[in-house]
């Protein structure tokens, strides 16, 4: 994160500010290196958000007040205080990835190397996964520097604006902070995590926050009393401690809740560097020199953590990850020495930018090389390559759209005045192109499918997933179901599928009954289980008495071996793509679903709905194969089928579609 200059914005030098800075940097380190006691520590983002709007704001005022603001000359600091060191780090993150990258990886490496280049890395990992499940790429932390040089772009020509129109600042600052933090909560209401979390309009309450906090401190009399002082300093150091120990990746971010870090930093600053946390905490020589290099910290730390444990193929040690912020330390410290210092504090600014700017687009065009191939990585092997493609192999996967109001629902071709719902997680979803297939073939006989899915929620009426869902946002399960009931109950559906990865949700002990304030774990065994499985009896029942077709898709077989990272080579030794296991034992693959199998079907056997095994086209009577008869994998991890194998081969399904009635 890059805040300011230091912690100079004029005449007098805050080390306090640097100390905030580098405790928000550390906070950073310590997340990504899973100390269990700081599970907040990504909140170090939304302080240094803080800290950049108020320093960023006190250079382009103080400037104005004196009649030498220049655009060429903000912009030419920032560029000579920003792209430097990322120029460094993009360059060396593609170094050291064309050794150890499969080519599917490599060539993703190019487009977050293009996006980190120009600047918009929110914008790219905005329409990928959550920020917390996006453990294998080696920029995903440029993210916050694109929300700040965006604001780069927007805030200085609003700022210059608004001075000579003579605007009221605090009113103008004030409506756009309530506006950007309505939109904030929005999202989150909305179930769209990755657009609150990734967007920098909902990111720029916490910036312009910091400018707000100068512009009334600098136009404000007189100063508060030292115990004034002392007690916004003690409170806003418990803010961020309370921050720090009290959230975790499975909150809902930034939302309300980013309230306490943000104002937290803000009564830090404006307690000054005299009160006592600031002076005791904040000013302490190393963590004011963690501060100064805090930039090329936070640019470091995450590319080594994502390369060593991938080189390793396994999580880093606890001794290990000391080692990697160890050596983040060592090259940030030569970063900032021997690359920021000398352009940033010698002579020459403006010239220096203008060398800069190329030299960023020589980055960008080489992450459009890595992007189309045209550079390739070490292990650019076709067999490699095919194990790869297996990964990404899926099938459309549900979202909330208009507003939360609803759920994306997919649809195949055919009939639609008879159709099958299809409803469940994600081992519901991998079966969409299987459907589509028979619908396609069947032309309009054939009744179109309804797929009402979202990975996580199981078809369970009144249950919700403890935790965060894959898109970042709090999971709605039951609002998932009942709208997927509402499809299923319509007078002209003919046959409704019920389809989840059963065992998993019992095995993780990840659902709680709606309305539970507790959200108390449901066991497989025990009255919360009971009451679960009676409620999908009931509503399978009611779905039969209606005349209505109902279908219990069982979990198709899960084993580590059926992931194709498992077949991949060594990333350090590259040996020849191999299957290391080519098959499973069916006898030990059954044995884990059995028990929820076992009462999915006397449900079956009550309500005479139809039970239909994915074993019987994956499995032979001893052994479930992990490639096909093509050497490709399968799977496209441990649990899920590629969604472009069950379309060839998942034909247990067929009765769903062939048994209903045709028009």
């Amino acid at each position: 994160m890059t805040s300011a200059e230091s912690g100079r914005f004029g005449e007098e030098y805050r080390p306090d500010i640097d100390g905030l800075r580098g405790l928000a940097v550390l906070a950073v380190l310590c997340f990504h290196a899973d100390v269990s006691l700081l599970r907040g520590g990504f909140i170090g983002v939304d302080v240094f958000f803080v800290v950049s709007g108020y320093l960023i704001s006190g250079i382009i005022f103080r400037a104005l007040a004196k009649g030498t603001f220049s655009f060429t000359q903000f912009y030419a600091r920032r560029i000579n205080r920003i792209f430097p060191a990322l120029i460094v780090v993009l360059l060396a993150v593609v170094i050291a990835g064309w050794p150890i990258l499969y080519p599917g990886e490599f060539k993703a490496l190019g487009k977050h190397v293009l996006a980190g280049a120009a600047f918009v890395s929110n914008l790219a990992l905005w329409s990928e996964a959550g920020y917390f499940d996006s453990a294998n790429k080696p920029l995903l932390h440029l993210w916050s520097l694109g929300v700040e040089e965006q604001f780069y772009l927007l805030w200085p020509v609003l700022a210059v604006i608004a001075w000579k129109k003579r605007l009221n600042l605090g009113v103008l600052l004030s409506v756009i902070i309530a506006l950007s933090f309505i939109v904030n909560v929005i999202e989150l209401q909305t179930s769209r995590g990755n657009a609150a979390f990734f967007s920098p309009l909902t990111r720029l309450w916490e910036i312009l926050s910091g400018g707000a906090l100068f512009i009334w401190s600098w136009e404000r009399e007189g100063r508060p009393s030292r115990l004034s002082r002392d007690l916004l300093s003690i409170a806003g150091a418990a803010s961020l401690a309370l921050s720090l120990f009290l959230v975790s990746k499975n909150t809902p971010w930034p939302g309300l809740l980013a309230l306490v870090p943000v104002t937290g930093t803000l009564c830090l600053i404006s307690a000054g560097r005299e009160a006592v946390a600031n002076r005791l905490l904040l000013s302490q020589r190393w963590l004011v020199a963690v501060g100064l290099i805090s930039y090329p910290l936070y640019l470091w730390h995450w590319p080594l953590m994502v390369y060593i444990r991938l080189a390793n193929e396994a999580p880093i040690s606890r001794v290990g990850k000391v080692w990697v912020m160890a050596l983040s330390v060592i090259l940030a410290a030569l970063t900032y020495l021997y690359v920021e210092k000398p352009i940033r504090f010698r002579p020459g600014k403006e010239r220096k930018a203008l060398y800069l700017l190329p030299a960023m687009g020589v980055a960008a065009v080489l992450g459009i090389l890595i992007r189309n191939q045209v550079v390739t990585p070490r292990m650019n092997d076709p067999r490699v390559a095919t194990v790869e493609s297996a990964l990404g192999d899926r099938a459309p996967v549900g979202h909330f759209v208009d507003g939360g109001t609803d759920i994306a629902v997919y649809q195949t071709p055919g009939d639609s005045s008879r159709p099958v719902v299809v409803m469940g997680d994600s081992h519901a979803a991998q079966y969409f192109y299987r459907f589509e297939s028979l619908g396609r073939t069947g032309g309009q006989r054939r009744p179109r499918a309804v797929f009402v899915t979202y990975g996580g929620c199981p078809p369970f009426p009144g249950v919700n997933h403890i935790g965060i869902s894959w898109d970042g946002s709090p999971f709605r399960c039951d609002f998932v179901h009942a709208k997927a009931l509402e499809r299923a109950s319509a007078p002209n559906v003919a046959s409704v599928v019920y389809a989840a990865w059963w065992e998993t949700y019992f095995e993780e002990q990840a659902l709680y009954l709606t309305g539970d304030a507790a959200r108390r774990a449901i066991p497989f065994q025990g009255l919360l289980a009971d009451s679960l499985f009676g409620k999908l009896e009931s509503e399978m029942a009611i779905l039969r008495n209606r005349g209505k077709k109902v279908y219990i898709v069982l979990s198709n077989p899960a084993s580590r071996w059926l992931d194709p990272y498992t077949m991949l080579p060594s990333r350090l030794r590259g040996e020849t793509t191999i299957s290391r296991v080519t098959s499973i034992a069916r006898d030990s693959a059954e044995l884990r679903r059995e028990p929820i199998a076992g009462r999915l079907r006397a449900i079956a056997r009550r309500t005479g709905a139809r039970i239909l095994d994915p074993f019987d086209d994956l499995c032979d009577a001893s052994r479930c194969a992990t490639l096909d008869e093509t050497g490709s994998p399968i799977y496209r991890d441990d649990h899920h089928i590629r969604a472009s194998y069950a379309a060839r081969v998942a034909r247990f399904l067929d009765p769903a579609m062939s048994e209903a009635p045709l028009r």
